[in-house]
């Protein structure tokens, strides 16, 4: 075999294991060629002396100095949280470096011992030699559910370039199934004789306040006039999740039910289209319904950023710009 037949045997067997990695990671080459070279490292000493530190300085201080778990609704067990970040390094620092990245099925989002890093620790990271830059979208969640008020988005016959319809099938098929009981007004209905109603201008407040990038800025300011107590930006993110993603049905014990219908009264419509997004269904998974909003929101920034963003950047940047 000479030189350019052995350089082409060599090319086609490096294609087809980017192509199986692509399959089993379900995460296109533009984003997994970073971790594929094993450019990613972190300074392992450093980051396991501060870990420790930091896990015995929350210890002492006690329950009310530790992070809260937003899903769970408690405290984070300093402990355990150590252990955690401590597997990340290991994997990272290991001989294979098991950075365990992949595209979930459910929400389409990337996962890797980098997004699941604690962010005080990526301090500790480079990229072939070079520290990392982190660039975020401020409030995204609230912004990104703007494109949720043009009915146009949730027609099937859309020409949006960004609509449901361009969304994967779980996520299309969450919003346009039908109910399993007979008389239920689906989804799709509700969603056609709420936007019938409109005039098309009853969300530009609201529009106006996420496209600043102030809306948790807001709530502070709303609890500060309200309550005179005030919070940092962090409890008022956690707020507004609570506000968006929580089952309909409200809890009047709930410390901030209170600001639940402060926001209604502020944006009756925001309110109203989350809920018919949010319903519930006799005959489906109670648990699960809720997340509907969620699930949507984070499946409409991963097709953004992920597959439009990173994409472009790979083509514009011709393969040089590792993210």
């Amino acid at each position: 075999m000479d030189l350019i037949q052995k350089r082409k045997v060599e090319t086609i067997e490096q294609y087809k294991r980017e192509k199986d990695r692509e399959v089993a990671t379900n995460c296109p080459l533009y984003l997994l060629q970073w971790y594929s070279q094993n450019k990613l490292k972190l300074d392992s000493t450093q980051a396991g002396k501060f870990a420790f530190e930091l896990k015995n300085y929350r210890i002492a201080q006690g329950e009310e100095s530790w992070d809260w778990n937003r899903d769970k609704g408690r405290y984070k067990n300093p402990q355990n949280q150590y252990a955690a970040i401590m597997e990340n390094i290991n994997s990272i620092s290991g001989i294979n470096n098991d950075y365990k990245v992949h595209i979930d099925d459910h929400v389409h989002r990337l996962h890797s011992v980098l997004t699941n890093m604690q962010k005080e620790f990526r301090n500790f990271l480079t990229y072939d030699g070079q520290p990392l830059v982190s660039i975020d979208i401020k409030n995204s969640q609230p912004y990104l559910s703007c494109i949720l008020f043009n009915p146009e988005f949730w027609s099937e016959d859309s020409t949006l370039d960004l609509s449901l319809n361009k969304l994967p099938q779980n996520i299309k098929d969450s919003i346009r199934f039908i109910p399993p009981r007979a008389g239920s007004v689906s989804i799709n209905t509700a969603l056609n004789r709420f936007f019938g109603k409109l005039d098309g201008h009853e969300f530009d407040r609201y529009k106006s306040i996420v496209s600043e990038g102030a809306m948790y800025e807001t709530i502070m300011q709303w609890i500060q006039d309200e309550k005179g107590i005030p919070i940092e930006r962090e409890d008022a993110k956690t707020i507004i999740f609570k506000l968006f993603f929580s089952p309909n049905r409200a809890n009047p014990e709930d410390e901030n039910h209170w600001l639940m219908l402060y926001f209604k009264e502020k944006f009756p419509q925001v309110v109203e289209l989350f809920k018919i997004i949010k319903k519930q269904f006799q005959g489906l998974d109670e648990k699960k319904q809720h997340g509907r909003l969620a699930c949507l929101l984070q499946s409409i920034e991963s097709e953004i950023i992920l597959k439009r963003c990173c994409q472009r950047i790979w083509d514009i940047g011709n393969h040089q710009i590792p993210i």
